[in-house]
């Protein structure tokens, strides 16, 4: 038989077990998150025009053409579409957990429909997809119409895992916010915000992959920073609390079955989902 404790003894096993239990419960509210490091700030202004050669950057990024045509202009860079695609320049560079900020502007054009994605990956540990994405979508008919997150798997799924409705004008500058810590991730455009987790978003990344739809779009004042945690805040994970988990329903991720459309490295599917598909062209 054990030996009778005292209500003293009693009350610090009973606080032991309490303790050893809170430590397996994550905080229900979302720590504050904020840019710490600049790894790189570009206006697009040292090149009069991007190629399929890798042209340097500052701090030792690199930026290439995987589609279209990128031209310099007064404010930022300009994308035209190609046949076959729409336009991405890829930007490449070493980080991990990070704060991404670009502004881009859209010209409305019949028959040319508008978008704006980052997506962000490590193209040799993930060569056929993209690790995490954010969309702000005009009137794509492959995504959600408003700010979208997912993860992009070009050989098998697209997954949303979350998505707000928002109004995207166009001639008029917008501000995209990617934040990106462990397997969770938080986008905003002109403030208004989506939050989501999923397993691929975790790891190192070595490529920004910058897209726009088909119509001509500019972009402008690319930041990129290491995260930390906001002063003030608890540093045990920056973004905890934000898992599917505790999402509402319709952040929750989702998957349907859709085909690629041309032109594109997107999808022809129901504009409120992601999806399962089978790829025709590359991303």
């Amino acid at each position: 038989m054990s030996p009778s404790l005292s209500p003293f003894a009693k009350t610090l096993r009973l606080a032991s077990w309490l303790g050893a239990g809170l430590c397996l419960v994550p905080s229900a509210m979302p720590q504050a998150v904020e840019p710490g490091e600049l790894l790189l700030a570009e206006d697009f202004r040292r090149h009069d025009s991007y190629t399929r050669e890798r042209l340097p950057l500052n701090r030792g990024w690199q930026a290439r053409v995987a589609h279209g045509i990128w031209t310099r202009t007064p404010d930022g860079v300009q994308s035209l579409e190609t046949p076959g695609h729409q336009p991405v320049l890829v930007v490449e560079g070493s980080f991990g957990d990070v704060v991404v900020e670009l502004e881009f502007r859209y010209r409305a054009e019949p028959g040319k429909w508008a978008a704006c994605r980052v997506s962000a990956t490590h193209t040799e540990l993930q060569p056929r997809s993209y690790a995490a994405s954010v969309w702000a979508n005009v009137d794509y008919h492959s995504r959600a119409v408003g700010l979208v997150l997912e993860h992009d798997q070009w050989s098998g799924t697209v997954t949303q895992v979350a998505r707000t409705m928002t109004e995207i004008t166009p001639d008029t500058w917008h501000k995209l916010r990617f934040t990106i810590v462990g397997d969770r991730a938080t986008a905003s455009l002109d403030g208004k915000e989506i939050k989501g987790s999923f397993p691929t978003f975790a790891g190192p990344k070595n490529s920004l992959w910058l897209a726009t739809g088909l119509s001509a779009h500019e972009l402008r004042r690319l930041r990129v920073y290491a995260a930390r945690p906001a002063a003030g805040s608890a540093a045990a994970h920056p973004l905890n609390g934000i898992s599917g988990a505790g999402l509402p329903h319709s952040e929750l991720p989702v998957t349907v079955a859709v085909t690629r459309s041309p032109a594109s490295d997107s999808l022809a599917a129901p504009p409120q989902s992601a999806a399962h598909f089978q790829p025709q062209t590359k991303p």
